[in-house]
């Protein structure tokens, strides 16, 4: 008499190997999404970053020239280009009626990714009355 082994191997069925498969290939769909979200954020962070820093040049700018001087240049729009980003800024000034005090404020906007970005921020600097201005000339 022989003796016939019965040999039990389990193998994956090609229902199974189907089933892995998409749900593998779900998780790097997913994990791909989220990776180019991620980008497009950090590349706006950079945008943001990069105009926060030109305002504040722009805002040193004017109070290293003097607002007396820099209201003279009658200047409250301009572009600066970076890279491949246009930015625009706009100041506006207004006097505030305690001696020479003039509240500037000042907006950064760029297109970028379909729409508008706009950052904006105001300071008070201080400026020279009428009369030191005109005795100085």
């Amino acid at each position: 008499m022989a003796l016939h082994r019965k040999h039990t191997q389990r193998a994956f069925t090609l229902i199974e190997a189907l089933v892995a498969t998409i749900i593998l290939a779900g998780g790097i769909t997913a994990i791909t999404g989220l990776s180019s979200r991620c980008l497009v954020r950090t590349r706006l962070n950079q945008q943001y970053d990069r105009a926060w820093q030109l305002l504040d040049r722009q805002l040193t700018l004017i109070d290293a020239m003097g607002i007396n001087q820099f209201l003279e240049q009658r200047t409250s729009l301009g572009e600066i280009e970076d890279g491949d980003i246009t930015f625009q800024w706009e100041v506006g000034v207004a006097s505030q009626e305690i001696d020479q005090l003039y509240l500037v404020t000042m907006s950064i906007r760029w297109f970028r990714g379909r729409q508008w970005h706009t950052i904006t921020a105001a300071t008070c600097l201080n400026g020279q009355d009428v009369e030191s201005v005109e005795s100085g000339r």
